[in-house]
């Protein structure tokens, strides 16, 4: 099949994801699509991993390496934080700069709220649906879950893939200390090694 089509929702209009176009822009029409439907049609804050000047060799959303490092949502606090420099220097120092960083659920939440936002299970499928149009495009070969707490959450979405799922701990600042910032980096070395090759 040399492409596929999701309607945008606009009344005459569809976006074809060409399989001849790069990945890059496959994936900056798809996040302008999300930012249509969830910001500018349901007011819904959305946010997706930017490339920060500070640390240019890291891609964010914009990453097309096989590699898919999934969080759960993006907060409300300020970027980039300490602890997202942190992420974005130990992910360079590994060789992941160009992974494809992502959440499962695109849209702003505080962190009590979590909970109640993946118990939506409309939600939960529209994001999915956003979900299979990025694993469509990057091809992904490694899946890391970012956070130890949402490791079921983690398999429930991706395990249909049939792709190598590792969880490393969180880094934001409520799981990050020097301890956890000790094993994190540990964990992202174990990956490494266990994927040189990615």
């Amino acid at each position: 099949m040399d492409q596929f089509y999701w309607d945008d929702g606009l009344r005459d209009t569809q976006i074809a994801y060409n399989l001849s176009m790069g990945k890059k822009p496959r994936l900056v029409r798809l996040r302008n699509k999300i930012i249509r439907e969830y910001l500018c049609d349901r007011w819904q804050e959305v946010c997706f991993f930017p490339q920060y000047p500070e640390i240019p060799k890291v891609k964010g959303f914009l990453g097309t390496s096989p590699v898919f490092f999934v969080s759960i949502n993006p907060s409300f606090r300020a970027y980039p934080s300490k602890q997202d420099l942190f992420y974005y220097r130990n992910l360079v120092k590994q060789g992941f700069g160009n992974a494809h960083l992502t959440d499962v659920f695109k849209l702003k939440c505080k962190n009590d709220d979590t909970k109640s936002l993946m118990q939506d299970k409309k939600l939960l499928r529209e994001m999915e649906t956003i979900l299979e149009k990025e694993i469509a495009i990057v091809h992904p070969k490694l899946i890391v879950g970012v956070g130890a707490s949402y490791a079921k959450i983690y398999s429930r979405v991706f395990g249909k893939y049939k792709v190598p799922l590792e969880i490393i701990p969180h880094y934001a600042p409520q799981f990050n200390n020097f301890k956890k910032q000790k094993i994190f980096r540990a964990k992202l070395r174990d990956i490494r090694k266990k994927h040189p090759k990615l």
